[in-house]
């Protein structure tokens, strides 16, 4: 009876872990957030996750290592990144936008590989640093637009995974007075 018991605990957590992989999961409310794990037990990989609403921190989204298309976070109320720490793979777009308050981006610097990274209209980020991290991310296009904290662009000097087809998209940043990183 043990023996019947753990094979299908076991068969419902790779059952539940299979069925995130070809989700769209959309998160609007700090709720959504805090109760991930119990609502998504054992979801690690993700189809498409959609980030946008009233939302103060990530941190119940730590369990989730890879997002199998896009990634897209908007919050006027984020400061940090911090819980999407732990993704290493996102198949498509990283889109990160419209999040006035956010400063922190450090937890994209776990990344392996991501198609499309997008920084838009994200004003409280300062600097560039946590991509410094990026020198082996495979990356096909980099956009960062109407994020008027930056200054410079240093911390663009170690991505060397770029592919031969690269996009680089540097637009409407009111503060950025040097291309010193490219």
């Amino acid at each position: 009876m043990k023996f019947a018991l753990l094979i299908f605990v076991f068969s419902l957590t790779s059952i539940t872990k299979a069925q995130c992989e070809g989700m769209v999961i959309n998160l609007t409310t700090q709720a959504d957030i805090d109760n991930f794990a119990i609502n998504y037990p054992g979801c690690t990989t993700i189809g498409r996750l959609s980030i946008h609403g009233e939302i103060y921190n990530l941190d119940g989204l730590s369990q989730i290592t890879r997002v199998n298309n896009d990634l897209e976070v908007s919050s006027n109320e984020l400061e940090s990144l911090q819980g999407l720490h732990n993704i290493n793979y996102v198949g498509s777009d990283y889109r990160i936008y419209n999040s006035p308050l956010l400063s922190d981006i450090s937890a994209i610097s776990n990344l392996s590989e991501v198609l499309f990274l997008t920084l838009s209209n994200c004003d409280a980020i300062t600097d560039l640093q946590p991509f410094s991290n990026l020198s082996q991310v495979l990356i096909f296009a980099l956009g960062i637009t109407g994020c008027d904290g930056i200054t410079d662009l240093q911390g663009l000097a170690n991505l060397s995974g770029i592919s031969d087809t690269f996009v680089l998209t540097i637009s409407n940043n009111n503060s950025l007075t040097s291309l010193h990183g490219l």
